[in-house]
C-alpha cells in the first residue's frame, strides 16, 4: 500500500507500507504535485522488489497537455523527474480524472473519468 501527501517543505511524499504486516518498508521523497494519488499510477519496472516498492518503479500522471486543450499522460522516474509526455487524443483538458491504474500484466493504463456529477446506483 502507498500512501501520498505534502509535506513541510513544498514537496510529496511516497509511503509504502506492507499489505500483511503494516510495517513501513519505504519513502520516498518527490516534487511538489505528487500528492493526489486519484491523478496517478505507479508501474513497477525491470527489476522491482517488494522489499524496496518504490525503487524501479516510474510515475505516470494525467494532466493538461502542452497547448491546455486535451490531457496527456506524463511519465517520471521514480525520483519524480519528467521523462515524456503523451497526448490524448480528442480529450478535453477539463475531463475531471477519478482514477488512473495500472495494470501490470498486460501494461495497460486504465483513465477513469467523470462529468463532476456524483453517480451511484438507484
Amino acid at each position: 500500500m502507498v500512501l501520498f501527501g505534502p509535506t513541510a517543505t513544498q514537496t510529496s511524499r511516497a509511503i509504502a507500507y506492507s499489505t500483511t504486516t503494516c510495517a513501513l518498508l519505504e519513502q520516498a521523497d518527490l516534487p511538489a504535485g505528487f500528492e493526489d494519488p486519484r491523478t496517478m499510477a505507479i508501474a513497477p519496472l525491470v527489476g522491482w522488489s517488494t522489499t524496496k516498492p518504490l525503487d524501479k518503479v516510474e510515475y505516470l500522471r494525467i494532466t493538461e497537455d502542452d497547448l491546455a486543450t486535451g490531457l496527456a499522460v506524463r511519465r517520471y522516474d521514480a525520483t519524480g523527474t519528467f521523462a515524456k509526455a503523451f497526448p490524448i487524443t480528442d480529450s478535453y483538458y477539463g475531463t475531471y480524472v477519478t482514477a488512473l491504474v495500472h495494470e501490470p500484466v498486460a501494461d495497460r493504463l486504465y483513465m477513469v473519468t467523470s462529468n463532476g456529477r456524483p453517480t451511484g446506483c438507484t
